[in-house]
């Protein structure tokens, strides 16, 4: 798999209201604001911004390209109405939605929002089983899903995009599972084993990306927090190329090495970096670097640059 795309922005007033794929409208369009970052995994899209009160109306049209997607919607702040013929829900903060596409449900926007938006295709959540019904929707609460999707997105938007051809599971195929699972709690559906198997690794990974600055993380303690026995959880990576000790330490250079490439002029010490990736000891990232790239940290620091490959681990 390529390295995911990013971009970002950061638009006001006209400017803003015609750059976007939605056809907004807001009542002082001169101080309507919106900026944010997306990044693509694939065949998967995740958006998280910030705007100021607008209107959406619904299109109709495929010019956008989004009529083959289903996006799940998490609200952080805010207040959004979603609007149909006969019906509307409010989503505030801590709610969450869904809806076909991103440009197809009208929608009001009605104080300044943060919201994060998780984009899959609609084929890959009918082959698990799960029937999205009507232009939009809301997840009933609490949803156990709903937390540990959300903290793999946000981990995923404070790290920087990256090729991942060698982690335990590509991240399109993570997100696409948790957004499944989503559905599947939601819905009732049952998992058959094999389902159920990528399920938990899917959580597990989710897991591992939010909490690997914690030295004390071990495959032990997240079979744990997923209240399943250590050997149920491994047989889980069994058939990948990484173990669970090996995702941690794979997620943990990723973010040592991101860290590594922002601060080129060492106004972050070495040990710092590697204390707040998770690493228990220099000599534990030294390794992990050496193995790696066949150069020490302090030999890529010299060199200048961290190629996109290495930051995935």
């Amino acid at each position: 798999m390529a390295a995911a795309t990013r971009s970002t922005w950061a638009l006001s007033g006209t400017a803003a209201l015609d750059g976007t794929e939605s056809a907004l409208t807001a009542d002082r369009p001169s101080e309507f604001r919106s900026r944010g970052l997306k990044q693509v995994y694939g065949d998967v899209i995740v958006c998280h911004s910030l705007l100021t009160p607008f209107t959406m109306a619904a299109r109709a049209d495929d010019s956008v390209g989004d009529q083959h997607y289903v996006s799940v919607v998490f609200v952080h702040a805010g207040h959004y109405v979603l609007r149909g013929p006969d019906t509307e829900l409010h989503f505030e903060a801590g709610s969450a939605g869904y809806m076909s596409g991103w440009t197809r449900v009208a929608a009001d926007n009605l104080a300044t929002s943060r919201v994060t938006r998780v984009s899959v295709r609609r084929e890959q959540l009918s082959a698990a089983g799960i029937t999205v019904a009507g232009e939009f929707g809301a997840f009933e609460q609490p949803l156990s899903m709903q937390a540990p999707t959300l903290s793999f997105v946000m981990a995923l938007l404070r790290s920087p995009a990256v090729d991942d051809d060698d982690s335990a599971t590509p991240i399109e195929t993570v997100l696409t599972q948790l957004i499944i699972g989503m559905f599947s709690e939601s819905q009732r559906i049952s998992l058959n084993s094999e389902q159920f198997q990528l399920s938990l690794r899917t959580r597990a990974i989710s897991l591992i990306y939010n909490q690997s600055s914690d030295p004390s993380l071990t495959p032990a303690g997240v079979a744990a927090q997923l209240n399943v026995s250590l050997r149920h959880l491994q047989r889980c990576f069994t058939g990948t190329n990484q173990t669970i000790s090996e995702t941690i330490r794979a997620r943990r250079l990723q973010v040592a090495l991101a860290e590594l490439a922002a601060n080129p002029l060492r106004s972050i010490s070495m040990s710092e970096i590697a204390r707040q990736a998770g690493f228990s000891s220099m000599k534990e990232f030294r390794y992990a670097v050496k193995t790696r790239s066949g150069v020490t940290p302090r030999e890529l620091r010299a060199a200048g640059s961290t190629p996109a490959r290495m930051q995935q681990g």
